[in-house]
């Protein structure tokens, strides 16, 4: 059963305003109805959050009457005329309903403003104006118990609450930074900028049964969005959900489209057609123009070459690659991301098979990041070979199955809801390597299935963080090699559904 209450904040510094419009948790299911068979009736308990009441205590250094202002419209809020260094803490009076629950809270930022920028605020650097401008959230720091937050939506564990049982907690605010637990003067700069500024936030409880639920942790949730949906974890690519790009030029029959992206602009798409023959390119395309994305028309349209991202903000989408020469006749790929391709963005295309890897990097490129996310890569040396690099990606949303390694190096990216799986236990869903793997990872909320491992080879910088994973189906959650140095607890209880 779960239960999900949304209260809406909004804050300012002239006017600081939590607006928390309460709205009834709704219950969800482990189970949830009602069964009757003859003479006997099984009926459905309940986790269901409701607020009883809310209050604000002012903490901070300001003496009455110069201290943030306070008002109160049912359960929602305001606070106004905040300054830095004020701090307090709002409490939620919530109920619970039949069943014991494990609570969770997030602060999710939905508003934005620069209400009207003073001279003191230009005078600090500030250069924009209006709606979504508005630099307050920046020097804003939030409070759970003795857990602190910011505006990224993460989840934070408030404990457990009772069946039909009530707790008082409360979120703590601090326009500053909490240095163990006390609000201290922000260490970012020019504090100045936030005069006038306002935001807007979601504070959201959710509450999940603990019984039958022991593994569970508010960690493994998704980060929050402000809805009012009970949060869950879908894994894996959707290639279903591909959208029809909007096009500047469209590549047909024996057209080439290494001259189209040669004549494209920043801002432009070259679409390629179902109709495309593969007969006007013999090389590996290259896309050396800024901001150029090439897009199949429909997703899965065949590519007989490989394709280079020389450029930065280059998007590849839509299309199934092949593994080929793309630089010299050692960096194999179908999908090769040059020195200089900052900001890439490889989505929706697939690669099934070669020798070689369906995404590669340049060795010691400059990359400053990029996103790799709803592809399906597999049959490959590696799915994706991140050489050393500067950049730190993001890959999410990807089924990475049947390759000799899944992953090879990491250099510090974000590796998330993806699905990695082998025909065959223990193969190597991720590889890091020490000597050339410098930068710190994150590995979670992926599906680890058919005893797919992570794999050290020598001792690496920090710990790899690879919480809020499946290992499944026999926890197959091991190393070769190197040091005990993968965090991989807590684990998910079960698979995370495929998208």
């Amino acid at each position: 059963m779960t239960g999900i209450l949304n209260a809406r904040i909004v804050a300012s510094i002239a006017m600081l305003v939590f607006v928390g419009a309460a709205i009834a948790a709704s219950t969800g299911a482990f189970f949830s109805d009602t069964e009757t068979s003859t003479g006997n009736t099984f009926t459905a308990g309940d986790v269901d959050i409701t607020i009883t009441d809310l209050s604000h205590l002012y903490t901070g250094g300001g003496v009455s009457p110069d201290q943030p202002t306070y008002t109160k419209n049912g359960f929602s809020f305001a606070l106004g005329d905040l300054k830095p260094l004020d701090s307090g803490t709002v409490t939620y009076n919530l109920g619970n309903g039949t069943n014991d629950a494990y609570l969770c809270a997030a602060v999710v930022e939905t508003g934005n403003n620069e209400n009207s920028r003073l001279e003191p605020e230009t005078e600090a650097g500030d250069v924009t104006d209006g709606a979504g401008n508005g630099e307050l959230g920046q020097f804003l720091s939030f409070k759970f118990g003795t857990t602190t937050g910011t505006l990224n939506g993460q989840w934070q564990s408030l404990g457990v609450i009772a069946a039909n049982g009530a707790t008082s907690t409360g979120i703590g605010y601090c326009f500053g930074t909490y240095v163990g637990g006390v609000c201290q003067a922000s260490a970012l700069p020019n504090i100045n900028r936030a005069q006038t500024d306002s935001i807007t936030a979601d504070v959201l409880f959710y509450a999940v049964q603990t019984r039958n639920n022991p593994g569970f942790q508010c960690s493994q949730l998704p980060p929050a969005t402000g809805t009012t949906t009970p949060p869950t974890v879908q894994v894996g690519a959707a290639l279903a959900t591909y959208a029809a790009p909007s096009c500047s030029v469209t590549v047909t029959g024996s057209n080439s489209i290494q001259a189209a992206v040669n004549a494209a602009s920043s801002g432009q798409t070259v679409c390629v057609a179902d109709s495309y023959d593969r007969t006007g390119d013999n090389t590996a395309i290259r896309i050396e123009n800024s901001g150029v994305t090439l897009a199949a028309v429909t997703r899965g349209i065949d590519l007989d070459v490989p394709v280079v991202l020389s450029a930065s903000g280059v998007t590849v989408t839509g299309f199934d690659g092949v593994i080929g020469q793309a630089e010299s006749p050692a960096e194999q790929a179908a999908f090769y991301l040059d020195n200089d391709a900052s900001g890439f963005s490889l989505t929706f295309n697939t690669v099934t098979g070669g020798t070689g890897a369906a995404i590669l990097t340049e060795t010691g490129a400059a990359l400053g990041g990029g996103l790799i996310a709803n592809n399906v890569l597999s049959g490959a040396t590696q799915g994706v070979y991140t050489n050393p690099h500067t950049g730190v990606f993001i890959i999410e949303y990807n089924d990475i199955d049947n390759n000799v390694a899944g992953i090879a190096g990491l250099m510090g990216a974000t590796v998330r809801y993806n699905e990695f799986e082998h025909t065959s236990a223990a193969q190597e869903a991720i590889g890091v390597d020490s000597t050339i793997d410098s930068n710190p990872a994150t590995v979670s909320f992926n599906n680890f299935l058919g005893d797919t491992r992570v794999n050290t080879y020598g001792s690496i910088v920090g710990d790899l963080s690879a919480e809020n994973n499946f290992w499944g189906p026999n926890g197959g959650a091991a190393q070769t090699g190197g040091s005990d140095e993968v965090d991989f607890t807590p684990q998910a209880g079960a698979a995370y559904a495929h998208k």
